[in-house]
């Protein structure tokens, strides 16, 4: 398993590396000055989170996507500002100055819509008719999802092969006692294929998983409309369908409603 992403400029490039037990260690790279560049940034943001001084960790994103502006890690360095600051829409729009200057000549790049698509859309939604969206039940009937019964509700968007999706189900399932004495429901929202029902159905068995979940209808995504393209994602919402807040790790959420005391 990758420990880390590779990025390489184009063109003739020489990889000098060895074999140290299990791990590959690259040596050097020739003619591709965006390796180090990368390798670089990553250092520094490790470095900087350590302060957990949110300005200086949003000014050192911002600083460098702006450095990179004319070449695809920009993207990369991007998707960092994007989960940090998703539920600040005053520095999305400060963002989103940087990467208009960019146009769409980069469209075609996989981490594109993680960055472009999703600040347009936490932009421009502030609400959510989850009555237009139909869904699998577990009895792999469609069915329509309403907000009725409490004040809100947590969308948990997952796959089985997501480890970090996983990882979280064991945080969320000792705390839904304290989501209901809140009057909080969580509702798993599985992108996992149709075909893969019957896997599905047998994961949340197996683990005693008692709160509601569906599956996506691929032919009506909400993902989609949501632009999500990272996972997990919650979305919070109150009864009235207003977007309340987004996060990616659950822990973000027990903070928030204080599960964990």
């Amino acid at each position: 398993m990758y420990q880390q992403q590779i990025w390489l400029d184009t063109g003739n490039i020489v990889i000098k590396s060895h074999l140290a037990g299990d791990n590959l260690i690259i040596d050097t790279v020739i003619n591709s000055p965006i390796y180090y560049k990368a390798m670089d940034f990553y250092k520094s943001y490790s470095d900087i989170l350590k302060a957990k001084d949110t300005i200086k960790i949003n000014n050192f994103l911002l600083n460098k996507y702006e450095e990179h502006l004319n070449n695809l890690f920009s993207y990369a360095i991007g998707q960092n500002f994007v989960l940090r600051n998703q539920n600040s829409k005053l520095n999305l729009i400060n963002f989103k100055s940087l990467f208009k200057q960019q146009g769409h000549k980069f469209s075609w790049f996989i981490l594109y819509p993680n960055v472009v698509d999703r600040v347009n859309n936490i932009l421009s939604k502030d609400k959510l008719n989850i009555s237009d969206f139909t869904f699998f039940n577990n009895q792999n009937q469609k069915s329509k999802l309403n907000l009725v019964g409490a004040d809100y509700y947590i969308l948990d968007f997952w796959f089985l092969a997501c480890a970090p999706c996983i990882r979280d189900h064991k945080d969320v399932k000792p705390t839904l006692k304290k989501l209901k004495n809140k009057n909080i429901k969580i509702i798993g929202i599985s992108i996992d294929h149709t075909d893969k029902y019957k896997e599905w159905r047998t994961y949340l068995i197996k683990n005693n998983y008692s709160w509601q979940n569906y599956m996506q209808d691929s032919k009506n995504s909400l993902t989609e409309h949501l632009a999500i393209w990272n996972y997990p994602t919650y979305i919070i919402l109150n009864n009235a369908g207003e977007i309340i807040a987004s996060y990616n790790l659950f822990s973000d959420i027990s903070k928030k409603y204080e599960l964990d005391e």
